[in-house]
């Protein structure tokens, strides 16, 4: 919530003081607050020493000046792709602290900023962001007796749900682009098949896969590696398999 260089290593530790007492269940997810197991003793938190209680914790770091600034700045690189100037950056910090940190007015104003509009293939998509319009493609989204997904696959991509690698979240660079990258994605395509229903109505070319993944904009270059493809595996050895798998490995969908 402050980003590095706002807070220190013992206010980390005093923070968890601060939340210490709560307890999620692993299998009903019910939270509860144990008070026996909370810490009752004064702390030094973000500059301040007294009990910390979590709302009076919660309350500092939302107070923290540098806090509408760091949200805003971590929302603004998702949705736009890049890091803002750091007038942009004042400008939707400044909505963001009148709005009492509300978070639509925020979102609003950058979704209707000229940055957005502009914005194309910008960020790279997580897995996470990857996988769910895969599985829509190949109609896997429901599951049936032939098809389940399988949780490994986020591990396997380097996403898995609720568990991030620290305290930051995970990355939102290049990283999602790279060679090992693309091969656990081609790895996790050989395991879904198309559903009948796709197989039976997108024609096996490459303009009418490009349309049915939603892909409009693509450069010269993918099509024509999917035209060269395609001219080498007919479609009778499942060459709209291979045409799907393509478009959705291309640049043009790893980038949002």
């Amino acid at each position: 919530m402050l980003g590095p260089g706002n807070y220190t290593e013992l206010d980390v530790r005093a923070g968890a003081r601060a939340f210490s007492g709560w307890e999620v269940d692993d299998e009903s997810l019910k939270v509860t607050f144990d008070r026996d197991a909370a810490y009752d003793r004064p702390v030094q938190f973000l500059g301040t020493r007294r009990n910390w209680t979590t709302d009076l914790a919660i309350d500092a770091l939302c107070d923290h000046p540098s806090c509408p600034r760091f949200v805003a700045t971590r929302m603004y690189r998702f949705f736009v792709g890049t890091a803002p100037t750091d007038a942009r950056a004042d400008e939707m910090a400044a909505i963001f602290r009148k709005s009492g940190l509300e978070i639509k007015p925020l979102i609003q104003n950058i979704l209707e900023g000229r940055d957005f509009a502009s914005a194309l293939h910008a960020r790279p998509r997580t897995p996470l962001e990857w996988l769910v319009p895969v599985l829509a493609i190949t109609g896997n989204t429901t599951k049936t007796d032939k098809f389940d997904i399988d949780l490994n696959w986020f591990d396997e991509l380097g996403q898995m749900p609720f568990r991030p690698p620290n305290v930051a979240g995970w990355p939102l660079d290049q990283r999602w682009l790279s060679a090992g990258q693309m091969l656990s994605r081609t790895n996790v395509l050989m395991r879904l098949p198309l559903a009948k229903t796709i197989v039976d109505r997108v024609e096996p070319g490459v303009e009418p896969v490009l349309e049915y993944c939603g892909l409009y904009d693509v450069s010269a270059a993918t099509k024509a590696a999917m035209q060269r493809s395609i001219d080498s595996q007919t479609e009778f050895a499942k060459g709209l398999e291979l045409l799907v798998a393509l478009a959705v490995l291309s640049p043009e969908f790893s980038l949002l």
